[in-house]
């Protein structure tokens, strides 16, 4: 009696093609962004007639909070911080 025996593959090879397939698909597709106007990126900082410095898109030391949720929207975070 000569039975063949069916070779499976291995499982661990089927999960790290299937992780390698993904991550390739997911590198493929571009994010969907915003353009960004030139007046609120980091580098574009200046100081206006009333010498303030104004970056980002806002006024420091007189924009509040609300006026930069505007600007950013929900995705805001505070942080305050002082040395020691």
């Amino acid at each position: 009696m000569s039975q063949s025996k069916q070779r499976r593959f291995p499982t661990f090879l089927i999960v790290l093609l299937a992780a390698v397939g993904l991550t390739m698909v997911l590198i493929l597709i571009p994010p969907n962004r915003e353009e960004v106007p030139d007046k609120r990126l980091p580098w574009n900082s200046h100081y206006n007639q009333a010498n303030q410095l104004e970056a980002l898109g806002v006024v420091l030391n007189q924009s509040t909070p609300n006026d930069v949720k505007k600007l950013f929207g929900n995705d805001l975070e505070v942080k305050i911080s002082r040395k020691r």
